[in-house]
């Protein structure tokens, strides 16, 4: 569903419960202060007044339109949601695995490059959401990164960063192989902490 969709059930469902709208209000009778008779309780109930009933309806009517008010909004909350979700997949983040095997003449080196790296984008780029990198217990020269950025064009401009460029031309001839994995999350909207 669309925003100007959403947008006109919600001017509905507003002007369909508006209180003041004289043409959907009962018709007011007026206040008849007769007690009923034990015998004649036709819809009223023992010692109650027909002014008494009729507050009481009033009060009914206007207690549904408030319910169905709060349900309306419950719907448009939910409708609005989604079409700004929809907005938001126009535009999703971009996660990628990078997976290294680094030189192992050049393990520490690499190391020490990568960190100034990492650590330099996260700080510095707000479109750099995370850069995780992890080195193989059993294998110390294979590293993977996690990497996720807020767009396309947050790695875009990462990639142009003084930062990463430096990384990359120092860490060039360090570098054995290079596969980049572009991932899709399972749950997107989960942060890591």
């Amino acid at each position: 569903m669309s925003w100007d969709q959403s947008l006109q059930l919600w001017s509905l469902a507003i002007r369909s419960l508006s209180l003041t709208d004289s043409s959907r209000r009962p018709a007011r009778r007026p206040s008849l202060a007769v007690r009923c008779r034990p015998e004649a309780e036709v819809g009223f109930e023992r010692g109650q007044t027909y002014a008494s009933t009729m507050r009481t309806s009033e009060e009914a009517s206007v207690r549904l339109r408030i319910q169905v008010f709060y349900l309306m909004f419950a719907l448009a909350i939910v409708l609005l949601g989604g079409s700004m979700s929809e907005a938001a997949q126009e535009n999703p983040p971009m996660v990628r695995l990078s997976k290294l095997v680094i030189d192992v003449a050049h393990l520490e080196s690499y190391k020490s490059a990568l960190k100034e790296e990492v650590t330099a984008s996260v700080r510095l780029e707000p479109g750099v959401l995370t850069l995780y990198a992890v080195f193989e217990k059993d294998r110390p020269t294979h590293v993977t990164i996690l990497e996720i950025y807020a767009d396309r064009a947050a790695y875009e401009q990462h990639i142009k960063s003084s930062h990463f460029l430096k990384y990359k031309t120092g860490t060039e001839q360090m570098v054995k192989s290079l596969d980049l994995i572009d991932a899709i999350p399972l749950v997107p909207e989960m942060k890591i902490k």
